[in-house]
């Protein structure tokens, strides 16, 4: 099991007990669930559980909140990530899951931000399709090379939608419509969420941030 092994790497460090591992635990934690979760077919669930492992990977305490920041703080997470990974490992993940990716999220215009923001709210405005169309091709051309890291940008804009629709109650449970991207979400995330936790694993020093709520002992 790929955990099995994450914990074991963890275990050289987890002496620390600082702001890494504590990121490192609680996404360990929640990634399990969503692997469980994906095994017993309930993509819906396992979606939720592996954005809650991500969000523990990348989040950093802030006095304000914004979801620019916070889409801002996971592509800087994942630019970081992408430099460090030395193993190749995102690249391998993105390979494994590259058709689930490209069919069910890059190509999924139902998880483009902008599909939402600007053809919905603009009565009729088609002027997302030039952005989702270059961007689609673009990642295309590069993965028809073998480069598969300038997807992960665009994937997890993507993952950020899907998750804003299950957690806002935009979705139904196991709903006929919706089923393509979750799926695909949940295919996406079970290979990049514990190589994510691996990359953290393997450069703790790499300066992650101070967690939200970290743990505070009684009076």
């Amino acid at each position: 099991m790929v955990l099995d092994s994450l914990r074991e790497r963890y275990r050289a460090i987890r002496d620390r007990r600082d702001d890494v591992t504590l990121r490192i635990v609680r996404a360990l934690s929640w990634a399990d669930r969503g692997l469980a979760a994906k095994e017993a077919d309930d993509p819906d669930a396992a979606c939720i559980f592996f954005w809650i492992a991500f969000n523990a990977m990348y989040a950093r305490r802030t006095d304000s909140y914004s979801e620019n920041q916070e889409q801002r703080d996971f592509q800087e997470f994942l630019d970081k990530a992408k430099l460090l990974d030395r193993k190749g490992d995102l690249v391998a993940g993105l390979r494994a899951c590259w058709d689930d990716a490209k069919a069910g999220l890059i190509d999924n215009r139902y998880v483009y931000k902008a599909f939402w923001t600007v053809g919905l709210a603009g009565a009729g405005d088609r002027r997302w399709q030039e952005g989702f169309e270059r961007e689609r091709q673009q990642v295309e051309r590069s993965a028809q090379r073998g480069d598969y890291l300038p997807a992960l940008r665009p994937l997890f804009d993507r993952l950020y939608v899907l998750r804003n629709q299950l957690h806002h109650g935009g979705s139904t449970r196991a709903g006929s419509l919706n089923r393509q991207q979750v799926e695909a979400g949940a295919a996406v995330m079970a290979q990049l969420v514990p190589r994510l936790i691996g990359v953290i694993v393997d450069n703790p020093d790499a300066g992650w941030g101070a967690p939200y709520y970290p743990p505070v002992p009684d009076p």
